[in-house]
């Protein structure tokens, strides 16, 4: 909290200084805050202002950098154009989504996706083929920044053949790719995705699991509850403290089992005694 209150208080560099070197400070801290949003409050939201009037005072330089800088300062100019006030880097950073470099492309994916969460872009900045391509793509951080972008986008959430793609993903090799992929899954909450959600309770890393259930519940509210009884005996610790929040909130009064083929109700689970079926967990009237 110390450390945010002095970069607040430090001038904009003006240029011959290292514009590159500040602004990528002003990035590391608005990352640090976004990632302990909790314990940082309201200078996230301070912290993003002061990085967007930064990036509008050095628009040209930036806009110079992302073009044209080198090696170490292109990435960095890119990322930054993420936060321009009123969305005028929109059309730099589809420029360089054709560029051969993939982790460049990653960024200005990110810059886009970040703009557009902030209301200055909208799903036409990324074009669904551009989509498509950084979904194939090698080079995993571009899949996660596509599927990011993704998520942002509620119009490209009802695009059935996108949303399949995204299900595709969940069995990428990259433990981050499967991840945003689950969370993406989970935010747009289409019914399709059921299917692929339920395979994703059986990865191998806990916070795919953690963000597939999540998409379970969001999707079915108490028809998850067969998915997210199980979980609270999963090995990792913060699936199963998850899962008994979710529990918590989808049966607050408890859960009974209801017998599939004649609809008694029973409080243990397992099979019927009489009739053998199923007994599926349901919340307590």
């Amino acid at each position: 909290m110390l450390m945010l209150g002095c970069v607040e208080q430090t001038p904009f560099p003006e240029p011959p200084e290292d514009i590159t070197l500040e602004l990528r400070k002003l990035l590391a801290f608005v990352q640090q805050a976004a990632w302990k949003q909790e314990e940082y409050g309201e200078d996230l939201k301070r912290f993003i202002e002061r990085t967007v009037r930064f990036v509008d005072a050095h628009r040209d330089r930036l806009l110079k950098d992302a073009a044209s800088g080198t090696a170490e300062v292109r990435p960095v100019a890119i990322q930054g154009l993420g936060f321009a006030g009123d969305g005028w880097s929109r059309e730099a950073l589809i420029r360089v989504l054709d560029d051969p470099d993939p982790a460049l492309r990653e960024r200005a994916i990110q810059a886009l996706a970040l703009l557009q969460s902030r209301g200055k872009a909208g799903p036409a900045d990324l074009p669904r083929n551009r989509i498509e391509e950084a979904l194939s793509s090698t080079f995993s951080r571009e899949v996660v920044q596509a599927l990011f972008f993704f998520s942002t986008s509620p119009a490209y959430g009802e695009d059935e053949a996108l949303v399949g793609r995204i299900e595709e993903r969940l069995a990428h090799p990259a433990r981050e790719a499967r991840v945003q992929a689950a969370r993406t899954l989970a935010i747009h909450r289409r019914e399709r995705s059921v299917p692929a959600l339920r395979r994703a309770l059986s990865d191998s890393e806990p916070l795919v699991r953690i963000n597939a259930v999540s998409g379970l519940a969001a999707i079915l509210q108490s028809g998850a509850l067969p998915q997210v009884i199980p979980l609270l005996a999963d090995p990792d610790r913060d699936v199963v403290q998850f899962s008994a929040e979710l529990l918590a909130h989808l049966a607050p009064r408890g859960i009974v089992y209801r017998c599939a083929a004649d609809g008694d109700f029973h409080e243990q689970p397992g099979r019927c005694g009489k009739c053998g079926a199923e007994r599926i967990p349901v919340p307590r009237d």
